[in-house]
């Protein structure tokens, strides 16, 4: 029943994200149905962590992680800059529990689905026969990804024109970019989780799933360039480069004995023989990659000037360059409250919108010194967490790299491109530093 369950969960999740890209692109959808949607998702959703929660009070015991005290310290601190800069309670939930952009609707969404997937060791872990069940939901709910994303390229290629590769009369392009980023994390997180479980075992099965899920990225990243998200292009490529970099890892068994039969700290990814094994993993992937891509180019002539990357449909600068301009407003808008900042520090400087495009800078200028301490104190306890333990050593320490590699190519991004509250940011601390975790026995 919970395997059935959990299926249902995360296909209301899928239709909860499509149903949010199409409306925010297309506006194709009636809001009625986003709002039914997303009350159906919000039911199950309820349902599904009170029959977890059921079961882990009986069978196991669910901890909080120390982190979550900080991230809530950091919360409590965001809000009280929004209170006192705006002067407006009700600007709590655009920053906080907005559906298109609240930092605790989508860290709590992340949470939950990776207390669904930390389940899924405990199952597995008593029953080896239901390992079996859990791989194909995930074969179908890769299927059903693949029918929703099809469906909304379907209606975005219609409103490209000749001379741009870009859907012109798109409203609301960053936010479905932003919605299919976080589809591809979750679903890359839940392959991984599957991956490292069934280890040699349902090839099969496994190697169609991948095959699935990869072409699934292929044609969202083609999406996200039509909708002019350079964002999402980038980001969802170097989900499939990650995700691709662990399953060729654990197809080598010398690269698979080295880097999870053992406790791995940090430091191991970078130093030492991990790293030469990883290493040798992403070096035969990005010969792939460039030999991909060349044989792309040579049979297929693009024309790079047409994506949004190198221009824009009405002629002016690019997306690249006009980031580049906007960081010359730091010193401005950091200088009006270094300690504390100001949440509206934009709009009393250099203009509404014009803050910096970078996750660090964003925190500096808009909470100060004092919030950004506290989210680096956040990110430093939450690895520190990640690395402790040796319950399910193989299983883990997989998740571990997997983990450390995905936060540091999202966050690469949220560095240079976006604004602290970037709701794909907040659903990967989510899904990676989750603030509840069932413990069995040995300490996690």
């Amino acid at each position: 029943m919970y395997i059935a369950f959990s299926f249902v969960t995360f296909l209301y999740f899928n239709i909860y994200i499509f149903d949010n890209v199409k409306t925010n692109v297309l506006n194709s959808l009636p809001l009625s149905l986003s709002l039914s949607l997303s009350l159906s998702l919000a039911i199950c959703f309820f349902l599904s962590f009170c029959l977890i929660l059921y079961q882990a009070i009986k069978s196991n015991k669910i901890c909080i992680r120390r982190s979550a005290v900080v991230l809530i310290l950091f919360l409590i601190y965001t809000s009280n800059r929004i209170i006192i800069d705006i002067e407006d309670i009700s600007r709590l939930k655009h920053y906080l529990l907005a559906n298109y952009g609240g930092m605790i609707t989508f860290y709590v969404l992340g949470s939950f689905l990776t207390l669904v997937l930390n389940y899924f060791i405990h199952i597995v872990s008593n029953d080896k026969n239901e390992l079996k069940k859990i791989v194909y939901i995930y074969l179908l709910y890769i299927l059903s990804h693949s029918y929703f994303l099809i469906d909304a390229y379907g209606h975005s290629i219609q409103g490209v024109t000749s001379n741009v590769f870009v859907r012109i009369n798109g409203w609301n392009y960053q936010r479905s970019a932003s919605f299919l980023m976080i589809n591809f994390i979750f679903s890359s997180v839940l392959f991984i989780y599957i991956r490292l479980l069934s280890q040699d075992r349902f090839k099969k099965t496994i190697l169609l799933s991948s095959m699935i899920l990869y072409m699934n990225m292929l044609i969202a990243m083609v999406l996200s360039l039509l909708i002019g998200s350079n964002n999402g292009a980038v980001t969802i490529t170097g989900i499939l480069f990650l995700t691709m970099l662990i399953q060729i890892s654990l197809s080598f068994k010398e690269h698979s004995y080295i880097l999870f039969k053992y406790n791995l700290k940090p430091q191991s990814l970078f130093f030492g023989l991990a790293s030469r094994k990883l290493y040798a993993s992403m070096f035969i992937l990005l010969v792939s990659f460039i030999l991909c891509a060349s044989l792309v180019m040579f049979f297929i002539t693009i024309d790079l000037s047409t994506f949004r990357l190198f221009g824009s449909v009405t002629g002016h600068i690019s997306s690249v360059t006009s980031r580049i301009e906007l960081l010359s407003n730091f010193l401005v808008q950091f200088n009006v409250s270094p300690i504390f900042g100001n949440i509206i520090v934009d709009r009393l400087t250099t203009g509404d919108g014009t803050y910096v495009h970078s996750t660090i800078a964003s925190l500096l200028t808009h909470l100060g010194l004092i919030g950004f301490f506290i989210f680096m104190l956040y990110i430093i306890l939450s690895f520190k967490e990640l690395y402790r333990g040796k319950q399910y050593l193989f299983v883990t320490n997989g998740l571990r790299i997997y983990s450390t590699l995905l936060f540091m190519g999202v966050f690469l991004i949220a560095f240079t491109s976006v604004f602290f509250t970037w709701h794909p940011l907040w659903f990967l601390f989510g899904c990676i530093f989750p603030a509840l975790y069932i413990e069995n026995g040995t300490r996690k």
